[in-house]
């Protein structure tokens, strides 16, 4: 439940999560550190690929193919959410031209 005012009508139920997967990002990893502005890049450069790529099919495939993991209970019953990604992309990012 959420409410954005003192007003009951601004409240919103809904019991499904607000988002089907997340992505934790940092800024380090072994060998190097990156600036935010490199962090962002590479993000807006996930999100292009994902959608633009020949590749993106298989990885929206590969996702849908884990979400029923996703659904089952940890292996200690406690029902930790387990809907975290991880992405990886070369480094320095080439630039793709937007037609």
């Amino acid at each position: 439940m959420a409410q954005f005012s003192s007003s009951l009508s601004d409240e919103v139920r809904y019991t499904c999560p607000p988002f089907d997967f997340t992505y934790l990002v940092g800024t380090k990893n072994g060998e190097s550190e990156f600036k935010l502005d490199e962090i962002r890049e590479m993000i807006a450069q996930n999100i292009f690929l994902d959608l633009t790529s020949d590749f993106a099919p298989h990885k929206r495939s590969i996702r849908d193919n884990i979400k029923a993991a996703w659904a089952s209970q940890d292996a200690g019953g406690r029902g930790y959410p387990k809907s975290f990604m991880a992405f990886g992309l070369k480094f320095p990012l080439p630039k793709f031209a937007l037609p």
